[in-house]
C-alpha cells in the first residue's frame, strides 16, 4: 500500500467516525461554542472542508514546485472566511461537500509515488521551516482531520455534561 492510499484510508475512517458523532445531533449542539474562542462543531466541520483541498493543493505545488514556498498562517483569509457564519450551513450538504474534496484528493494524489513526497520545500510558516510533501499528509491533512474529530468529540462531552448537569 502508497503512503496517498493509507492516508486515503485513514481519512476515510476518520470521517466515518465524524459522521457517525454528528449526524444524530440536535441542530442547537452543531453552532454550540464552548467559549467564545472556540470553534462550534459546524465551524470544524467547515474548516475541514475547506483545507483538505487547500492542504492538498500544497502536496502537488510542493513535487512540482520545490523552489516556492508552501502553507499558510491561521490568519490566511481563505481560512478565516471557512468558518465565518458556519450556522447558516446545513450539516448534511456539509458532510457531502468533505465526502466530494476528499474523493478528490484521492484522485489528484493517488498518481504520486512513495518518492515523490519526499520532496522538500521551505514553509511560509516559520514554525514548519523545511518540510516534505509526506509531511503535509500525515500532519497536515491525515493528523489535523483526527484533531478536529477530537475537539468534535470534547464539544459534544461538554455538552452532554451541561445537559445533565440543567437536570
Amino acid at each position: 500500500m502508497t503512503r496517498v492510499q493509507d492516508a486515503s484510508r485513514q481519512i476515510d475512517a476518520i470521517l466515518a467516525e465524524i459522521e457517525t458523532k454528528v449526524r444524530p445531533l440536535p441542530k442547537a449542539w452543531l453552532s454550540w461554542r464552548p467559549a467564545a474562542d472556540v470553534w462550534s462543531i459546524l465551524d470544524i466541520l467547515c474548516h475541514i472542508e475547506e483545507f483538505i483541498p487547500y492542504w492538498t493543493g500544497q502536496i502537488l505545488a510542493i513535487i512540482h514546485h520545490p523552489d516556492q514556498e508552501w502553507g499558510r498562517t491561521h490568519a490566511d483569509p481563505a481560512r478565516l472566511k471557512a468558518v465565518a457564519d458556519t450556522s447558516k450551513r446545513d450539516l448534511s450538504d456539509v458532510l457531502v461537500s468533505i465526502r466530494d474534496c476528499v474523493e478528490s484528493t484521492r484522485h489528484r494524489l493517488l498518481p504520486l509515488s512513495d518518492e515523490m513526497l519526499e520532496i522538500t520545500a521551505k514553509s511560509r510558516n516559520p514554525r514548519w521551516e523545511i518540510k516534505s510533501a509526506s509531511f503535509i499528509l500525515d500532519h497536515l491533512l491525515v493528523q489535523h482531520v483526527a484533531n478536529h474529530s477530537a475537539q468534535i468529540q470534547r464539544n459534544i462531552d461538554q455538552l452532554v455534561s451541561q445537559t445533565r448537569e440543567n437536570r
